[in-house]
C-alpha cells in the first residue's frame, strides 16, 4: 500500500511541474483586451472575468496567513455589471485580543481605449474609504473612475491575517463568463489542511506537490479554470452559493519545531466541549437570571407545553432583536433583561435559561442559516451562525425562537431551515434534520354572485397556516400599506373594498375583501363566457426552466394550496357546459393536483386543492412538478358558458 501511495505521489509531482508555470504569472491588460466587444463564453454578458487569482500562503517566518488577490475584469455594459464597479473588503478583528486582518495593499486601475490608446484612471487615496461595520469587521472599500462600456478594471490587495486556522472559502463560479480563474494554497509542511473541493466543474490545470516553497518543505494546491459560463440560477433553491464550485481549506494540525503537534481537527464532540467552556455560551449558561424576573403565574403553569409558549411569548415580549447573528451571547442575560435589545445569541441563550428555571429540559441548538450556507463537511464552528432553543417535552423535540416576534413553537423563521443543526448538551452533542416537517395551508375562498349586466359582486378571503402564517404576518407588520398595495391592489385588476388582514387568535393570517367586477365577464349575444375560478386561475407555470435540473427543489415547506370558488347565477340563466373533474398524483403520492366542479341549481362550486408533502426534493422532481403545473394550468384555463334560457 505504501509504494502505491508513493507512485501516486510522484505521479502528481510529474503532471504538476510540468504545469506549473501556469499558475501566479499575472498578464498585462492588452490592446486585445481592450478592442473586446463581447465575450465569446456568453455574447450577452454584462462583464467577463478575463484573470483572477486568489492565492493564499503560510508564511514561515510569521505563520500568518496571506492572502493576494488579482483581477481584470471586462466591462461591456457597466448597467449590467454594477457589481464588478466596486471593490469592498472586510477585515476581521478580534474582541479578545488585538489580534486583526490587516490590508496591506490595495490598487484599483481602470483601463480606457481612447482614440488608439490606452489610457489608465488609478484609483487615488482619497477614493478609498474605511467604515466600521461591527464590532467585528471594518470594510475597505472603493469605487472604479471613469469606467466606460469597453473598459477593464483591474485591481489588486494583500491581506495578513493572524487566524491561520481559518481560510475563507473561494467561490469559483460567478454570475458572469470567467476567461480564466486560479486558486493556489501554499504552505510549510509542517501545517496540515484539508482541501474540500465541491461543485460540479473540474480543473484544466492543477498542480499538487510537496516542494521547497518560502525556504521551507512545504506543500502547494493550485487548481486553474478557463472558460466558464456564468453561473445559472435556477427557480426554488434556498441559496445557490451552496451549489457553484468551491474550493476551502480546513486546518487539522500544526507541528511546531520543539516536537509539540496541535490537533485542529475537530468533532462535533470537540466543539460541544470547547462551547461549554466558552465564556458567553456555556459558562453564561450557568448563570442565573435575576431573581423573580420570569412571572409567578407562568412557573406555576402545570402543563409543560403550555409553559413552554407562555415562556416564548415572555420573551418575545421583553425583548427586541438588534438585527445581529451569532450562536453566542457576547452581552450576557443580564444586560439583555436591563437594555431589552440583543443578538440573537443573547436572546435564544436567554430563552434557554428562562425554559430550565421553568423547569423544562432546554439545550441550545446551534446552526447555520440558509444566507450562509451550508454546515461544512469538516466540523468547524466557523460553519456556525444561529443559535434556537430546543426543548424537550414528553419526549418530543421542539424548537423555538425568541428574537422573532412572530415565531411559535417549532414555527420558526424560514432561514433556520437549513438541512441540519446541532444540540449542544451538557455531555454529549446530537445532530438534527432542521428541514420543515410542517405543512402550511393556504385557503382562497370566494363567494360570489354573476349579474344580469355581466358584472360579478362577490367577498373574497385569503387565509395562511404555520410558516406561511407567519411570513406574511412579519412582511405585514414591517410595513401594512405596501403588504397590502403589493400582494393584492397591484395583483388583482378590479376595484375592492373594505380590506382586512390580522393575526387571528389561532395564528392564522388572513386578508378579506368584496369586490364588484365588470371585467371577468365576456357577454356574446346572450351568453356570459367566463372562467369558474374568477381571478384564482392559474396563469403561468412556474416549472417551465427550458435546461436540465442541476439543483433540487427547495420550498421551505410543504404545502397544501386550496380554492374554493361558489358563484351564483341569475335566475332565468342555465350552465351549458360544465368542466369535467380531474386529478392527477405522482406514483409516491407526494404531489397532486385536484380539480372538482360541480353545479346545484343556480350554484356552480369549484374546489381545486394543490398537495406537495415535503419542504425539499431531489432535482428528478422537476419532471413531475412540470408536468402536474402543465396540468394545472390546462384545467383552470377551461371555460363555462352561462346561457339566458
Amino acid at each position: 500500500m505504501n509504494k502505491l501511495i508513493l507512485l501516486a505521489c510522484s505521479g502528481i509531482c510529474i503532471m504538476s511541474y510540468a504545469q506549473k508555470d501556469k499558475f501566479l504569472n499575472y498578464p498585462k491588460v492588452s490592446e486585445n483586451d481592450m478592442k473586446k466587444e463581447k465575450s465569446a463564453i456568453d455574447p450577452n454578458a454584462g462583464a467577463e472575468i478575463l484573470y483572477r487569482s486568489v492565492h493564499y500562503f503560510i508564511d514561515p517566518s510569521s505563520n500568518m496567513l496571506n492572502q493576494e488577490v488579482y483581477s481584470q475584469v471586462k466591462i461591456y455594459d457597466k448597467n449590467k455589471a454594477k457589481d464588478y464597479l466596486t471593490v469592498e473588503l472586510n477585515l476581521y478583528k478580534s474582541t479578545k485580543s488585538s489580534d486583526a486582518e490587516i490590508l496591506t495593499s490595495l490598487k484599483g486601475t481602470t483601463y480606457n481605449f481612447v482614440n488608439g490608446k490606452v489610457e489608465t484612471d488609478k484609483v487615488e487615496k482619497e477614493d478609498k474609504f474605511k467604515s466600521k461595520e461591527s464590532k467585528n469587521y471594518e470594510v475597505s472599500k472603493f469605487t472604479f473612475p471613469n469606467v466606460k462600456n469597453g473598459s477593464v478594471l483591474e485591481f489588486k490587495y494583500k491581506r495578513i491575517s493572524p487566524f491561520f486556522w481559518y481560510v475563507p472559502t473561494t467561490t469559483i463560479e460567478k454570475d458572469i463568463p470567467v476567461v480564466y480563474t486560479e486558486y493556489v494554497f501554499d504552505m510549510p509542511k509542517y501545517f496540515g489542511y484539508n482541501i474540500n473541493y465541491t461543485g460540479s466543474l473540474t480543473p484544466k490545470n492543477r498542480h499538487i506537490a510537496e516542494e521547497f516553497l518560502y525556504g521551507v518543505e512545504g506543500r502547494t494546491y493550485r487548481f486553474g479554470f478557463e472558460n466558464l459560463k456564468p453561473f445559472e440560477e435556477e427557480e426554488y433553491v434556498l441559496n445557490s452559493d451552496n451549489y457553484k464550485t468551491k474550493v476551502s481549506a480546513e486546518l487539522n494540525s500544526v507541528a511546531y519545531r520543539s516536537g509539540e503537534v496541535k490537533n485542529y481537527a475537530m468533532s462535533w464532540e470537540d466543539i460541544r466541549k470547547q462551547l461549554n467552556e466558552h465564556d458567553n455560551f456555556g459558562r453564561e449558561l450557568k448563570k442565573k437570571l435575576p431573581s423573580g424576573f420570569i412571572p409567578a403565574d407562568i412557573l406555576a403553569e402545570k402543563d409543560e407545553m403550555e409553559k413552554a409558549k407562555k415562556v416564548l411569548a415572555f420573551a418575545q415580549k421583553s425583548f427586541k432583536w438588534d438585527r445581529v447573528h451569532d450562536f453566542t451571547s457576547d452581552n450576557g442575560s443580564n444586560n439583555l433583561i436591563k437594555t431589552k435589545i440583543g443578538s440573537v445569541g443573547d436572546i435564544n441563550l436567554t430563552l434557554v435559561k428562562m425554559l430550565r428555571e421553568a423547569g423544562i429540559t432546554t439545550n441550545p441548538l446551534v446552526l447555520s442559516t440558509i444566507n450562509n450556507g451550508f454546515i461544512s463537511y469538516n466540523p468547524s464552528m466557523n460553519s456556525l451562525n444561529y443559535v434556537i432553543a430546543c426543548s424537550e417535552i414528553n419526549g418530543k423535540l421542539y424548537i423555538m425562537d425568541a428574537s422573532n416576534k412572530q415565531s411559535l413553537i417549532n414555527v420558526l423563521p424560514p432561514k433556520i431551515y437549513n438541512y441540519r443543526g446541532f444540540i449542544m448538551k451538557d455531555k454529549e452533542v446530537k445532530e438534527v434534520n432542521l428541514e420543515n416537517e410542517n405543512s402550511s395551508k393556504t385557503f382562497l375562498t370566494v363567494n360570489a354572485t354573476l349579474n344580469p349586466d355581466g358584472t360579478i359582486k362577490g367577498s373574497f378571503s385569503d387565509k395562511d397556516t404555520s410558516l406561511y402564517s407567519m411570513v406574511n404576518n412579519e412582511r405585514y407588520e414591517d410595513d401594512k400599506e405596501d403588504y397590502q398595495k403589493s400582494y393584492y391592489k397591484d395583483r388583482y385588476k378590479f376595484p375592492f373594498t373594505d380590506i382586512k388582514t390580522e393575526l387571528l387568535p389561532n395564528n392564522d393570517f388572513e386578508t378579506t375583501f368584496n369586490f364588484t367586477a365588470d371585467n371577468m365577464v365576456d357577454a356574446v349575444g346572450n351568453k356570459f363566457i367566463i372562467n369558474p375560478l374568477l381571478f384564482l386561475n392559474t396563469e403561468k407555470n412556474p416549472f417551465d426552466q427550458k435546461g436540465e435540473r442541476t439543483m433540487p427543489i427547495e420550498l421551505l415547506t410543504g404545502y397544501e394550496k386550496i380554492k374554493n370558488v361558489s358563484l351564483t347565477i341569475p335566475e332565468g340563466y342555465v350552465v351549458e357546459n360544465l368542466p369535467k373533474s380531474k386529478r392527477i398524483v405522482t406514483e409516491d403520492k407526494e404531489i397532486s393536483y385536484t380539480y372538482e366542479i360541480s353545479q346545484d341549481k343556480n350554484k356552480i362550486n369549484i374546489k381545486t386543492s394543490t398537495i406537495v408533502a415535503s419542504s425539499n426534493y431531489p432535482k428528478e422532481y422537476y419532471v413531475a412538478f412540470k408536468q402536474i403545473w402543465d396540468t394545472m394550468l390546462k384545467k383552470e384555463g377551461e371555460l363555462i358558458t352561462v346561457v339566458k334560457k
